[in-house]
């Protein structure tokens, strides 16, 4: 579930709900529920140079599953270098580096390998790439982009 949670800096704090995503309905068990843990805009309206931050909610409640999240940048957005983060539910942001190292995120760049995890898509634009754990974790990863001027 994607969204956009700030605007240059200014949290986006409401819930809207996607008619044609079930994601986002009552029965699915985000922590606090959907109304309180999945706050953010799906479409917002922006002017060039604004500053987005995403985020990319998760909740795998699936036993003994794993789970690696490839969010391929949209043509035209610049990936803000050091924006990446991922928040557990209930807990504090944990910044990632950009880099394919040892923490559980990166930012590849545009035309670079792609993880075999991505299942083979392509990169033309840039793609963050974070291993969210295994069955029982929620939460939540964000990061930034800029709109072209």
């Amino acid at each position: 579930m994607k969204r956009i949670s700030a605007v240059n800096g200014l949290p986006i704090r409401e819930f809207f709900d996607e008619p044609t995503d079930p994601n986002d309905n009552p029965g699915i068990p985000w922590p606090g529920g959907a109304a309180t843990f999945l706050q953010g805009a799906i479409n917002q309206p922006v002017r060039p140079g604004a500053r987005l931050q995403f985020a990319i909610y998760f909740l795998l409640d699936s036993p003994g599953s794993r789970l690696t999240v490839c969010d391929p940048l949209a043509p035209g957005l610049g990936y803000v270098p050091g924006s990446l983060s991922v928040t557990p539910a209930g807990g504090s942001p944990v910044a990632l580096s950009d880099a394919v190292d040892g923490d559980a995120g990166a930012f590849i760049p545009p035309g670079q390998a792609v993880p075999p995890a991505c299942g083979g898509i392509t990169n033309p634009n840039g793609l963050v790439v974070v291993n969210v754990g295994q069955a029982g974790s929620a939460g939540a990863i964000r990061f930034e982009a800029v709109v072209p001027r």
